[in-house]
C-alpha cells in the first residue's frame, strides 16, 4: 500500500509493505522480503509480518538489494498484498 507523495527508483521490489506519505525509495530496493534488514533501515516490521515505512523515510542504498541472479528476480517480482 502506497499513500500520498510516494517516490519510487527503478526496479523497487515491495512485499507486504505499507508506505505512509512523502516517502522516498531509491532504485533497486527491496523492502518485505528479510525482516532484520528492514529494521536494519529504520523500517518497522510488525509481528504479522508487514514492513512499514514512517512517514517522510527516505530509503537509502544500504536498504537490500535485488539479487544478480534473474531467475530469482523474475520469482521476487510480487505485488504488495495486504
Amino acid at each position: 500500500m502506497l499513500l500520498g507523495n510516494t517516490q519510487l527508483g527503478r526496479d523497487v521490489r515491495l512485499h507486504r509493505v505499507i508506505i505512509d506519505k512523502n516517502c522516498s525509495l531509491p532504485d533497486g530496493t527491496r523492502l518485505g522480503f528479510d525482516p532484520v534488514a528492514d529494521k536494519k533501515a529504520g523500517c518497522i516490521v510488525t509481528d504479522a509480518g508487514l514492513t512499514v515505512l514512517p512517514r517522510g523515510y527516505v530509503g537509502s542504498h544500504s536498504v537490500q538489494k535485488p539479487h544478480s541472479n534473474p531467475k530469482t528476480q523474475n520469482t521476487l517480482n510480487e505485488q504488495v498484498q495486504v
